[in-house]
């Protein structure tokens, strides 16, 4: 859901499969997002094999912006100034933000 709410401003544009290459154990598959106008953005997705299914663990903007390390950071941040239980609710208004935009779409 979250990565469908960070899409939902696109519009017309084309998601390009350019390649795929091993990252150790893992495989990144390199996309791009094709504009109307011809411009790109990248966008590469770390895939792995979990009980023989593949799984995307992590997507990185622009090819090094690691989705993982930003919530990494931002949930060491709210632990910080808020302790768990801050961090807890911070998740649970997500997780509702979330859900009223699946509703609303």
């Amino acid at each position: 859901m979250t990565y469908a709410d960070r899409f939902d401003i696109y519009s017309g544009e084309q998601l390009e499969v350019s390649g795929e290459r091993p990252y150790g154990p893992d495989v990144m598959v390199q996309t791009k997002f094709v504009n109307s106008n011809g411009g790109t953005t990248t966008l590469d997705y770390l895939m792995r094999q979990n009980q023989g299914a593949w799984q995307i663990t992590d997507v990185y903007l622009g090819g090094t912006i690691s989705q993982v390390a930003v919530q990494r950071s931002e949930f060491s941040s709210i632990l910080r100034r808020e302790g768990i239980d801050g961090l807890v609710m911070a998740l649970n208004r997500k997780v509702d933000l979330l859900r009223s935009a699946a509703r609303s779409s």
